[in-house]
């Protein structure tokens, strides 16, 4: 199974173009891994795939936690533009510290 399929689905259109899960509440995936095994850096390509093929007037939020995010900032793929116009369309939400 390649990585799009995981976290897009086809869609009916006879353009055959990847569109994201139309209904999240029905989609739910548990990520686990031990730590430092890619699940920030996949769960921030799959905001930015969503960001880039939906519409441009939608936001995605990635919620995360700050420490973590500013301590092991995720990996973008190879090709991804670093100033790419779709970053802005991803708003970063910040979990509190646990205590």
């Amino acid at each position: 199974m390649i990585l799009e399929e995981m976290f897009f689905c086809s869609s009916s259109s006879s353009s055959q173009q990847l569109q994201p899960f139309e209904n999240p509440s029905s989609n739910l995936l548990l990520l686990s891994g031990p730590p430092s095994s890619g699940k920030t850096s996949l769960l921030f390509q799959f905001a930015f795939n969503v960001a880039l093929h939906s519409d441009s007037n939608n936001k995605v939020i990635f919620i995360c936690n700050r420490h973590r995010l500013d301590s092991k900032p995720p990996f973008l793929s190879q090709g991804i533009d670093p100033s790419s116009h779709v970053f802005h369309r991803i708003q970063m939400k910040y979990l509190p510290p646990i205590t």
